[in-house]
């Protein structure tokens, strides 16, 4: 086994060579052993060696005794809501977000959809490349799918109240990776004065628009011109596991991120109490804490990487980080 496919907080290789399903079902022992689990959440992306390598990591699982939870295609958010809505003992998401298309990975999420800590991850590693066998349990776990899939529409629909909101069209670029199911889901419960349009929709392995990456400006003119062509209010592009979004302004232009990070702090903290505290990553510019500290909040700077800044959250109890 190529340890180096063994990142900070995730894995990340070359299929097959680095990561296949031998590679992805010691992996899933890894997180069996490393977390001590019996119910585990599974998903995977679009990429067209994703399921392979799930249906590895559900043998393995099941095999030892565990149940499985198969989300099957799904966003890498949608792991975490379920491992913590399913009060389940880890997540694995199947992804390499926006990396070129001959690449995989497994995203991780523990108890309570917290972050593994780095020493889980090193169990998980040091596992995985041990020569201890795949446990086989005198009676298998079960595979099952989420008891009520609408609840993570649901759940995004808590978020804002939008009866109130003025007449809004916006455009969604899915980039043919996993958000337009979620798109069109939402579509359905929006009221009447709010428009989405989605360009990109269809789940598709062989990016046949390119890699979802909207940090890359070669990536981001197909939602620059649907926002011009249907003028629309605004556009928002995602990455092929939409664990990441991106915006773009009426006129089509690509809105940095500390700018929203900045915007959706203030929208946050017109519902909270005085110094509620807002985590942000250091990479943002001194606008971030200014806008922060404008709308009544507490600027808590974290370290770049989710799993820092997620840590970060609930240390400080904050009502968001971005």
């Amino acid at each position: 086994m190529d340890l180096s496919i063994f990142k900070a907080y995730d894995v990340r290789g070359i299929v097959p060579d680095q990561l296949n399903p031998g590679v992805a079902a010691r992996i899933a022992g890894g997180v069996m052993a490393a977390t001590g689990g019996r119910t585990f959440v599974v998903g995977h992306d679009v990429r067209l060696h994703s399921r392979g390598l799930v249906e590895a990591m559900i043998e393995a699982l099941v095999d030892a005794g565990a149940d499985v939870i198969d989300l099957g295609l799904c966003g890498t958010e949608e792991v975490y809501f379920w491992t913590g809505h399913e009060d389940a003992d880890a997540g694995l998401m199947v992804t390499a977000s926006h990396n070129p298309a001959e690449y995989n990975g497994v995203k991780f999420v523990g108890k309570a959809a917290a972050p593994l800590s780095p020493d889980g991850m090193d169990a998980v590693r040091d596992w995985a490349a041990s020569e201890a066998p795949l446990p086989t349990a005198a009676q298998p776990g079960r595979v099952r799918a989420p008891a009520h899939r609408a609840a993570y529409i649901d759940r995004l629909m808590g978020f804002a109240s939008l009866e109130a909101v003025r007449p809004l069209h916006i455009v969604l670029n899915a980039g043919n990776g996993c958000a337009g199911p979620v798109v069109e889901a939402l579509a359905e419960r929006m009221p009447p004065q709010v428009r989405l349009s989605l360009v990109h929709g269809e789940p598709d392995g062989t990016f046949p628009h390119g890699i979802p990456n909207p940090l890359l400006p070669d990536r981001r003119q197909a939602t620059t011109d649907a926002v011009r062509a249907l003028g629309a209010d605004f556009g928002v592009a995602f990455d092929g596991d939409f664990d990441r979004c991106f915006f773009f302004d009426g006129e089509g232009r690509f809105v940095e991120g500390y700018y929203i990070v900045g915007l959706l702090a203030q929208a946050v903290l017109r519902r909270s109490a005085p110094g509620t505290p807002i985590v942000y990553d250091n990479r943002m510019t001194w606008a971030t804490e200014a806008a922060i500290a404008a709308a009544g909040g507490r600027a808590v700077v974290s370290r770049t990487g989710h799993v820092f800044l997620k840590r970060a959250l609930r240390e400080h109890g904050a009502a968001y980080g971005g």
